[in-house]
């Protein structure tokens, strides 16, 4: 090498060396201003959330000024933010902090002043000083808390709470803004926990709660999250409201009948049954059942797992093979198992999807036991022969898609859904499942992107979708007792080695929530308080005995009668029936009809006694009993009324058979009837009117009639009550081929049917 080309490379390598200098000066002579919220490093504005406000700060310039060669070696220390030159910190290590540790001030002796993080953006800095200039030293989140030591102002007179960070095996110093974080006073008390939770902003009713599961699970983490929707509003659109009937179902046999709801005539009062929906197995679930689930203090408690309602579904690394082991216990997913022939390990597959896909195995695992329990359903039999189709190889573990509709049983809707080969612009989630693998992946996918990535990220949230978008509506159940279930198969991969863990749980808060929880509902048995007969004698009941009206109306005309009530369902009572005297003019008696449950239902039964005197009716036609006959056919209801009469002061109307008033145009039928009234607007007589060969009551005797009377022979259609008197022609008691002979020689006109 000659000394010219030396002499060159040395001063390149003193000018590449001078360059880095320079640059590290560059560095550190002015370290950016920024929102004091993450370690991203983009440029621009940052707005960060402080409290209900909103903070925007700018990127300051970073150029130094009259920087030359000459200086580009040196070090420079940091530009301070005051005249006054800080005392620098040692700087630690910015580590991310985790997410909780066990809590730390159950034993104060003096009110403590902690920092509560309130920022959403994730992560949030800790600086080494008050001000943004100041190196990050550690990174935290929203709701984790800190000792605050003191207060501090930067250059620009904005608060920063100093901390101290405990860490397992160190703690150190550091400052957290304002803008990001609140300053609190913990009280010395009884709960010092409680009272902890309720500065995070738990109600009372929560923090009590969660204080006896902090005994027992120490290290436990409880996020407080306000939905901002009020309680009467959620409860109204999560329990069946009218315009999403089924959004919540229950067991249609099994549990208390007042699991089950009475709305939308949810209970049939005829037919003394539910509703049946999706399939027959399901019914309404009651706003009281519906409420006690919607109400997340029920399953704030150490003794059961249901908290794992709201334990975060993300994979985080605490899921172990073990765990899942431990879920599938029992279950056609247990190694050395396999129902089905399966050469793989479940639980290291799920494990691998939960892994790769970062959703919870856990969470998959306790989906699939609930939705296929033992591996008996169709859907992960790989030969379920549906209605419509045969679904050889075909496999649905989580039953996505799986409802009743189109001639299709639950089960075959949801293999058809996973036997598809969505078009090239949709979300295939790795359809169609023709591989039991391919179908635990990709129903895994599915709820990952539909789920878990929309913020429904719990059991609770899954069921009940109060936080993200499409309200109420984007929820993957409608069995209300679902989310529990899949909790309580989610608790089984828990040990106790698990629970010592830190672990996240999300729990929802709801404005204007009842003071204590909402019970779960005990009323049992059934609630039918219905009447199938109401009798007052010989009296007519008006109106005729239904399942809706509970006031009803009679005449009579003795001053004693029987009142008899029989209800639909034999495990009712009846209280109030019974034989009365009455007074003349108006009686009120009621009855009480109490229900299997202790339900109660009362009926009136308003009787009018009055002796009518003769209310036979003078005229030419046939009056026998309560028939009235001798009326030729095609006459006129004007032409009847002109040849019939009563005493004075009878009230009486003619009405067809259907009960609307007669006209005066309208032909007479075979049917009609004089109605004789009482003062109180009741039935107190009926008389009915009868053709003789008006068979149809139609108030003519033509081949319709013919074929009634022939049908009724060759027992096609049978003629009952008014309709085989009027097919009797002959008066003999039966309707036969005379009677058919009759008809046919009126019709001909060879021999008319004498009325």
């Amino acid at each position: 090498m000659n000394r010219k080309t030396a002499s060159r490379k040395h001063a390149v390598s003193v000018g590449v060396f001078a360059m880095l200098v320079f640059f590290l000066c560059l560095f550190f002579l002015k370290i950016p201003a920024r929102a004091d919220i993450s370690s991203a490093e983009d440029p621009g504005e940052v707005t960060t959330a402080a409290g209900d406000e909103e903070v925007t700060t700018a990127e300051e310039s970073t150029a130094p000024e009259n920087t030359t060669e000459e200086n580009t070696e040196e070090t420079t220390e940091p530009t301070s933010p005051t005249e006054t030159e800080p005392e620098q910190p040692d700087y630690h290590e910015a580590v991310e902090i985790p997410l909780s540790s066990p809590f730390t001030y159950g034993n104060i002796t003096e009110d403590t002043e902690l920092v509560f993080v309130t920022g959403d953006q994730t992560p949030i800095n800790v600086r080494g000083g008050a001000g943004t200039e100041y190196p990050v030293v550690g990174k935290t989140r929203k709701w984790q808390s800190f000792r605050q030591l003191d207060t501090e102002t930067d250059a620009e007179g904005k608060i920063w709470y100093k901390v101290l960070i405990e860490l397992e095996d160190e703690s150190y110093e550091g400052y957290i803004s304002s803008l990001v974080s609140r300053s609190v006073y913990l009280s010395v008390g009884e709960d010092p926990f409680a009272s902890y939770l309720i500065l995070m902003g738990f109600p009372e009713s929560y923090a009590s709660r969660l204080s006896l599961v902090h005994a027992q699970y120490q290290a436990w983490f409880f996020i407080p999250t306000y939905t901002g929707i009020d309680w009467a509003d959620a409860l109204y659109a999560e329990a069946n409201p009218d315009h999403a009937v089924g959004i919540s179902l229950t067991y249609i046999s099994k549990g208390p009948s007042s699991y089950r709801s009475m709305k939308h005539n949810n209970f049939d009062w005829e037919a003394n049954a539910w509703k049946g929906y999706d399939g027959g197995n399901w019914t309404l679930a009651s706003d009281e059942l519906v409420a006690y689930f919607l109400d997340p203090r029920n399953f704030l408690s150490p003794y059961d797992d249901s908290i794992f309602l709201f334990l975060n579904l993300l994979y985080d690394g605490t899921q172990t093979e073990e765990g899942i082991r431990n879920i599938v216990r029992n279950s056609f997913m247990e190694d050395g198992k396999h129902k089905y022939g399966e050469s793989f390990s479940y639980p290291a597959e799920f494990l691998r999807i939960g892994q790769e896909l970062g959703i919870s195995p856990y969470y998959l695992v306790s989906t699939v036991l609930q939705e296929v329990s033992a591996g008996g359903s169709g859907s992960v039999s790989g030969s379920y022969q549906g209605n419509l189709s045969y679904y050889s190889g075909i496999y649905n573990y989580y039953n996505i898609g799986a409802y009743t509709h189109g001639g299709m049983t639950a089960v075959e809707s949801g293999l058809q859904w996973a036997s598809a080969t969505p078009a090239a612009n949709a979300n295939a989630y790795n359809r169609p499942w023709n591989d039991r693998i391919k179908a635990m992946e990709g129903g895994a996918r599915y709820f990952v992107y539909n789920y878990i990535g929309r913020g429904q990220n719990t059991f609770y949230y899954k069921k009940f979708n109060v936080i993200g978008a499409s309200l109420y509506t984007h929820q993957y159940m409608t069995n209300i007792l679902g989310a529990y279930s899949e909790a309580v198969y989610f608790g089984r991969a828990y040990d106790a080695s698990a629970r010592a863990a830190i672990l996240s749980f999300d729990i929802p808060i709801y404005n204007n929530m009842p003071e204590q929880p909402c019970p779960l509902p005990t009323k049992d048995g059934n609630p039918n308080t219905r009447l199938q007969k109401l009798t007052a004698g010989d009296a007519v009941i008006s109106p005729q005995l239904n399942v809706n009206d509970t006031e009803y109306s009679a005449a009579v005309f003795t001053g004693t009668v029987t009142v008899l009530a029989e209800t639909i369902d034999a495990g009712a009572q009846v209280e109030g029936a019974g034989t009365f005297d009455l007074t003349e003019g108006k009686n009120l008696i009621t009855l009480t009809v109490t229900a299997e449950n202790g339900d109660t239902r009362e009926y009136h039964l308003n009787l009018w006694y009055e002796d009518p005197g003769d209310l036979t009716p003078v005229t030419s036609y046939t009056v026998q009993g309560d028939l009235i006959s001798g009326i030729e056919p095609g006459i006129s209801a004007a032409e009847f009324k002109e040849n019939i009469s009563f005493a004075d002061g009878v009230n009486w109307i003619l009405s067809a058979a259907d009960g609307e008033e007669k006209t005066d145009d309208k032909l007479m039928q075979t049917g009609d009837r004089i109605q004789i009234l009482s003062p109180n607007g009741v039935v107190w007589q009926t008389y009915t009117i009868l053709i003789y060969g008006d068979v149809n009551g139609d108030g003519m005797i033509d081949i319709f009639d013919l074929v009634g009377v022939r049908n009724h022979i060759i027992q096609t259609a049978e003629l009952a009550e008014i309709s085989f008197l009027a097919g009797d022609v002959n008066r003999d008691g039966t309707v036969d081929i005379f009677d058919l002979v009759g008809v046919r020689n009126h019709i001909i006109q060879f021999a008319l049917i004498e009325q």
